[in-house]
C-alpha cells in the first residue's frame, strides 16, 4: 500500500484517541470526579486540598493499564490577581461535538493525564519551566509502568510554554501542540497590546482614565462593572472611531458583525492593560514596549492619533534579557510541534503563527512542524475537528502508529494548512 495512504489511514484510526485526548480536557470541577480503577494524586506545596488558596496544585491520573503516553496540559494566562488554581474551567471548553467528556475512556485506553497551576499567575513562562519538569519527574517516579512519551498541549500562554519547553528540553518532552499562542514572541505581542491601548486612548478619551501604565492595583476589580461597559458604550457611540481603531491596530474582527466583534476585540485586548501591564513590568524588570517614532496608519483618524498619542520610550533595556530568555521562541525544534490558530484572533493575532513558522523554516525544521488555520473569529475558538486533527498529527509524529485497541475507530480528519505553501508569504 502507498506510504501516503498508510499515513492517512493511521490518522483516521487515531480519530478517537485524539478525540479522547481533546475531550479528556473536559474534566469535572474541583475536585475531579473519581474514575473507577484509576489512582489519582493531588499535589501541592504542602496542602492537598484543591480549594486551598495560594497552594500550587498539580493533578495527574494514571490508569492501571498505562500505555506510557502522558499528556500534560499547560494552562493559559490567568490574571495575577487571581488565586492559584487548577484550570478545570479552561479545560471544560474542549469537548467532542456531542458535548461528551471522554476522560474516563481516555484513561481506560491507557493514557495518562496531568496538569498543574504554576507557582505564579500572570506572566508565568519562566516559573512554569520548573513546575512542568517537576510534575513530569513526579509522574515518572510514581507511574506503574515506564513513561515513554510526554506530550504537552496548551492554549494561549500555555501553548507558548509548551513550545518553549520542547525547544529547551526535547529529551524530556517528545512533542507539543499550541493553540492560539503568541509564538511570534513576547516583544511582538507586547507591541500589539500596547499600540492598541494608546490608539484607543486617543480615539475614546476618558473611557479608560489612565495611560498604558497608569492602572491602579485595584482597577481590575472594577473590570466587569465599570471598565468593560465603558469600552462598549464608547465604541458603540462612535462607530467610525471604532473602525479606525481596528484598522490602525491591525486588530481582528468579524465583518458580518463588525461592531459587536470590535467591542469584543477591544475588551479582550484592553483587559490586559489593567491586569497584566503591572505584572509584566514587575516580572521582566521593566516595560518591554515603546512607540517613540512609530507612525500609525490605516485610517483617516491616523492624523489625530499620531498628533495626540502617548509616546513611551522603550522597550526598557532592563526587560530585554528576561523577555529574550523566556518569551521569544526560536523555532529550533527537534520534536513534533503542531500549531492551531484562529485566522481572526483578536487577542493573539494569527501573524504569530506565521512568524513562528518563519523561524522554523529558517531553522530547517519544517519536517517537525504542522500548522492548522481555524477559519473564524475568536481567541482559541476551535471546533472539535481542528483539535482532533492537531492531536492526531502530534500523536502520529511523536509516538507512531496507534495500538491495536484503536483500530476499530475510523473517521475523517481535515488536512493541516501546508507550511510549504505559506513559506513564500511569510514575513
Amino acid at each position: 500500500m502507498n506510504k501516503h495512504i498508510l499515513w492517512r489511514v493511521a490518522l483516521s484510526l487515531l480519530l478517537i484517541v485524539t478525540g479522547l485526548l481533546a475531550a479528556g480536557l473536559a474534566l469535572a470541577d474541583d475536585p475531579p470526579a473519581p474514575v473507577p480503577g484509576v489512582e489519582v494524586w493531588l499535589l501541592a506545596g504542602a496542602p492537598v486540598d484543591p480549594g486551598t488558596p495560594g497552594a500550587q496544585l498539580a493533578f495527574y491520573a494514571l490508569p492501571p493499564n498505562f500505555n506510557g503516553v502522558l499528556l500534560i496540559y499547560c494552562h493559559g494566562y490567568i490574571a495575577p490577581q487571581e488565586p492559584l488554581h487548577l484550570p478545570w474551567e479552561e479545560l471544560a471548553q474542549a469537548t467532542l461535538p456531542d458535548g461528551t467528556s471522554f476522560a474516563p475512556a481516555l484513561l481506560n485506553l491507557g493514557f495518562g493525564f496531568a496538569t498543574t497551576s504554576y507557582a505564579k499567575n500572570g506572566y508565568a513562562v519562566g516559573v512554569a519551566e520548573d513546575d512542568l519538569q517537576e510534575l513530569r519527574a513526579h509522574v515518572i517516579t510514581n507511574a506503574p509502568a515506564p513513561v515513554t512519551h510526554t506530550l504537552l498541549v496548551g492554549a494561549s500562554e500555555g501553548g507558548w510554554i509548551a513550545v518553549q519547553m520542547v525547544e529547551k528540553h526535547p529529551d524530556q518532552f517528545q512533542g507539543a501542540m499550541s493553540m492560539g499562542s503568541p509564538l511570534g514572541g513576547g516583544l511582538y505581542q507586547t507591541q500589539y497590546l500596547g499600540d492598541f491601548k494608546v490608539i484607543y486612548d486617543v480615539l475614546f478619551p476618558g473611557s479608560l482614565p489612565y495611560g498604558l501604565t497608569g492602572a491602579g492595583p485595584d482597577d481590575w476589580q472594577d473590570w466587569e462593572t465599570v471598565h468593560a461597559p465603558a469600552i462598549e458604550a464608547a465604541m458603540r457611540a462612535q462607530p467610525s472611531r471604532a473602525l479606525g481603531l481596528l484598522a490602525m491596530a491591525r486588530a481582528a474582527y468579524d465583518p458580518k458583525a463588525w461592531l459587536d466583534t470590535a467591542v469584543q476585540t477591544a475588551q479582550g485586548v484592553l483587559h490586559y492593560s489593567i491586569a497584566a501591564v503591572p505584572d509584566v513590568v514587575a516580572t521582566a524588570g521593566g516595560l518591554p514596549y515603546g512607540n517613540v517614532g512609530r507612525r500609525y496608519s490605516g485610517s483617516w483618524w491616523a492624523l489625530l492619533v499620531n498628533y495626540q498619542v502617548e509616546r513611551i520610550p522603550g522597550p526598557d533595556p532592563a526587560a530585554l534579557p528576561f523577555m529574550t530568555a523566556h518569551y521569544e521562541p526560536t523555532g529550533q525544534i527537534g520534536v513534533p510541534v503542531v500549531v492551531v490558530h484562529n485566522l481572526a484572533d483578536p487577542v493573539v493575532p494569527y501573524r504569530h503563527a506565521l512568524l513562528y513558522a518563519h523561524k522554523v523554516y529558517d531553522a530547517g525544521r519544517l519536517n517537525d512542524f504542522a500548522l492548522i488555520a481555524a477559519p473564524r473569529y475568536g481567541h482559541v475558538v476551535l471546533d472539535a475537528r481542528e483539535i482532533l486533527a492537531g492531536l492526531a498529527i502530534l500523536y502520529v509524529r511523536a509516538v507512531g502508529l496507534p495500538h491495536d485497541g484503536l483500530q476499530q475507530y475510523q473517521g475523517a480528519l481535515p488536512a493541516p494548512l501546508s507550511l510549504q505553501q505559506l513559506v513564500p508569504q511569510l514575513p
